[in-house]
């Protein structure tokens, strides 16, 4: 328990009863106490159970790999010559639960550009089809990039 947390509850108590007594200090001690006790073990339990930025994380990294891809499929479809180099990549997977791994492999595969192309049994691979691999690391810091954020809002 908080000792300042508690002192200020209770004198908060008291300020707004407006008496000061024997009874008054009990109830004011008993009612800070249930409150800190009650607060603290819920923020215990579940600081934040419906992770809310962490989801928000997820739609801002979809939202923003998803016009990156678009962006980057135009270009090369609108440029003369197509000249692009499709590649099948083996990629490292981290996230560990099924909906984590269902989760990633949507948001991957619905993003221009990249298709998913199967898990492995085990769930540490990840098989992807890349439209355009000339520039890997950029790819897989995307890709590392949706993860992070899947692993964060489904740990």
């Amino acid at each position: 328990m908080n000792g300042r947390a508690m002192i200020a509850l209770a004198a908060t108590w008291l300020l707004l009863e407006g008496r000061i007594g024997t009874r008054a200090l009990g109830w004011a001690v008993m009612a800070a106490f249930v409150a800190l006790a009650v607060s603290g073990n819920l923020a215990r339990r579940r600081r934040d159970p419906l992770r809310v930025r962490a989801w928000l994380r997820v739609g801002w990294v979809f939202l923003a790999e998803t016009v990156i891809g678009t962006y980057q499929v135009a270009r090369l479809v609108v440029a003369p010559g197509m000249r692009f180099r499709p590649a099948v990549l083996e990629v490292p997977v981290r996230v560990r639960r099924e909906s984590a791994i269902a989760l990633f492999a949507g948001m991957v595969a619905v993003i221009p550009g990249t298709l998913v192309l199967g898990v492995a049994r085990d769930r540490t691979r990840m098989y992807i089809h890349a439209l355009d691999a000339r520039n890997l690391d950029d790819l897989r810091r995307s890709l590392t990039r949706i993860e992070d954020a899947v692993r964060e809002a489904l740990p």
